[in-house]
This record gives structure tokens, C-alpha cells and sequence, in this order.
């Protein structure tokens, strides 16, 4: 029996447009250093994301790949060996379609738990199956119940 409020992550639209291009964000960071979500996240730190959040009026004027690249500077994020292509088991998804997953797991998690917004990117970006689902390398479907409630809690 599937988990209704996964299908719902699965299936709702992120509304907070902020969020959005935080998330997307991230994921060019992904993409032009070759590092895994996690440690991006960590690298960047609280006060950066905080900063992104907060001043997108400012930051979404400039291209997602100029941001992700003063960003990528100001957490002094190494270029890594991750390869977010080959892991992938299913097409090259655009960034903004996983920015947009990303934060829909965040808002949830914010709504469910009441916790702040930096703290819960924290857990969603910290958490394996979650970016095994983004993925493409988990099938929600296979999962067990016990498992879909890992993917939002």
C-alpha cells in the first residue's frame, strides 16, 4: 500500500518560487563541481543559504549558473569526482525539475515538522534515499511503507 503523502511529493507543485531557485541553484553547483548534494549543502552553510534565500529579489537577476558560481566561490566548494550523469538511471532531468522536487520535499517537511527552512534543507539534501528517488535509482513503487516515510521525515 503506497504512503499517501509520498504520492502527494511525488505528484504536488512546490509554490514557494524562492525555494525553487535555491534548490536549482544547488543543483547547477551539482553540476559544475561535480560534488554530491549533501556536501554542497554542508559546504555552503547556513549563513550562505540564508543569504540566497532571503535576497532572491537580488540574486534571481542573474543567471541559475552565475549564482550556483559565486556561490560555489563563497562556500569554497572543491571540484569533486561526483558524477550525477552516470548515477542517474533515468534521462538528464533539468535542474529546475529537481530544484523544483527538492523544494516540495522541503515545504512539506517545514508544514509537517514546523521547523525553519535552513534546517530542513539540511535534512532533505541529507538524506540518501531521498536523492536515490531524484535519481532515478529507487522506485517508489518497490519501496516499502516503513521506507517512503524515510524519504520525508
Amino acid at each position: 500500500m503506497k504512503n499517501d503523502k509520498t504520492v502527494k511529493l511525488l505528484k504536488s507543485e512546490a509554490s514557494d518560487e524562492n525555494l525553487i531557485y535555491l534548490c536549482t541553484v544547488i543543483e547547477y553547483i551539482v553540476r559544475i563541481r561535480f560534488e554530491n548534494r549533501e556536501n554542497i549543502v554542508k559546504a555552503l552553510g547556513k549563513e550562505n543559504l540564508e543569504n540566497l534565500y532571503k535576497g532572491i529579489e537580488v540574486w534571481s537577476c542573474h543567471t541559475y549558473q552565475a549564482t550556483a558560481s559565486i556561490f560555489a566561490e563563497r562556500g569554497n566548494i572543491p571540484y569533486g569526482t561526483y558524477d550525477f550523469i552516470q548515477r542517474s538511471r533515468t534521462n538528464i532531468v533539468n535542474p529546475r525539475v529537481v530544484g523544483k522536487k527538492y523544494a516540495l520535499m522541503i515545504e512539506n517537511l517545514v508544514e509537517d515538522e514546523g521547523i525553519n527552512i535552513i534546517d530542513a534543507i539540511y535534512k532533505v539534501y541529507s538524506d540518501e534515499i531521498i536523492e536515490k528517488l531524484i535519481e532515478g535509482r529507487l522506485i517508489p513503487d518497490r519501496l516499502e511503507d516503513d521506507n517512503l516515510d524515510i524519504c520525508i521525515k
